[in-house]
């Protein structure tokens, strides 16, 4: 089988290639990056910039061609700018990457008669979601220009009326480790700040829901999709309802694991408006074997320890291994244009 993988070299990305490669060795891996966060690798090990893949093609999402699709039995489509801060700034690059480019890749797959296109949307597209589960039939209510962009493409593929399998994943919010680690994700980030800072400090009430999902699980997720038989259409909220936990109460659950841990709360702060408890029953049923299996207790103890000893800086929210501070730091050095485009690539 010959996979294309956008989006290779980023946080699931790049264990999504070891992964199969390591479970599928005659599986034929294309990663298809822009190559921002290539460089991110943090794990002294024998990676490369384009490990894993079997070929690399380093182009920006928006100009992928036909030729770049030919012979490709599934896309896994990882791509985009990724998370709220990055949307907020980069509004009508959100649309255009995101939206306008997960379009053109889907229509011109279906022309290549792609067999599988599966897509990494996200269970923030249920926004201002309160205290009752979301199954995949609840309203909407996306509240950030990122989940819009999820559920817009979303909208348009269940229009389009395609012959192509589309495997719609509703993630929840991904945590734990990668070779390239984020720290702009609300564990990872909980995590850091313990071992390096000895404290967590919540910018809100920390009353607000969130699901969760290791990285090693989506990467099973997309296992399944990947070899799934069927309905031609699925959209399903990915995780599992174990995982679902207010913000407070997982501030709480990383203090046990660092005794001298100072948890500050600011009581006087707004909600997070941004509060989604997610129901992950559907998920279940189409996919009984491949549920996730990693606690959040499991994923905190190996972000410690995979932390430990990294060199991470105190003031790691600076740093290159938050998304919006690396693509500012692009800027900064005149090596992407405003429109996030290389003027030079400093490979």
């Amino acid at each position: 089988m010959r996979l294309l993988i956008t989006g290779n070299l980023g946080y699931i990305g790049t264990e999504l290639t070891s992964y199969l490669k390591k479970k599928y060795k005659k599986y034929y891996l294309v990663g298809y990056d822009t190559g921002f966060f290539k460089k991110n690798l943090i794990k002294s090990n024998k990676h490369s910039y384009f490990s894993k893949v079997d070929h690399q093609i380093n182009k920006d999402i928006r100009k992928i061609s036909k030729k770049d699709l030919s012979n490709i039995d599934a896309v896994i489509h990882l791509a985009a700018l990724s998370n709220d801060p990055i949307g907020k700034k980069y509004h009508r690059l959100t649309k255009s990457i995101n939206l306008e480019s997960s379009k053109n890749l889907f229509k011109q797959s279906c022309q290549k008669k792609v067999k599988k296109f599966i897509f990494a949307s996200s269970c923030s597209v249920y926004g201002l979601g309160g205290n009752k589960s979301k199954i995949e039939s609840s309203s909407l209510s996306p509240l950030t220009d990122y989940a819009k962009s999820k559920i817009n493409f979303e909208k348009y593929v269940q229009k389009s009326k395609k012959k192509i399998e589309f495997t719609g994943l509703r993630y929840s919010t991904a945590c734990g480790i990668s070779s390239r680690i984020r720290l702009d994700l609300v564990l990872n980030d909980f995590v850091a700040s313990a071992l390096i800072n000895n404290k967590i400090e919540l910018l809100s009430k920390g009353d607000a829901w969130r699901p969760l999902i290791d990285v090693y699980d989506m990467c099973r997720s997309i296992d399944w999709a990947i070899h799934r038989t069927g309905k031609k259409n699925i959209i399903v909220n990915v995780g599992k309802n174990s995982n679902n936990i207010k913000i407070i109460n997982l501030a709480k659950k990383v203090q046990k694991y660092f005794p001298k841990l100072k948890l500050v709360i600011n009581k006087k702060a707004l909600s997070d408006k941004r509060s989604y408890k997610v129901d992950f029953s559907f998920f279940k049923k189409i996919a009984p074997r491949y549920q996730p299996i990693k606690t959040l207790d499991q994923t905190i103890i190996e972000l410690k320890k995979f932390l430990k000893n990294k060199n991470i800086k105190k003031k790691f929210r600076e740093s290159n291994l938050i998304r919006l501070r690396k693509l500012d730091n692009l800027q900064k050095k005149k090596q992407i244009s405003k429109n996030l485009f290389w003027i030079h690539n400093g490979n």
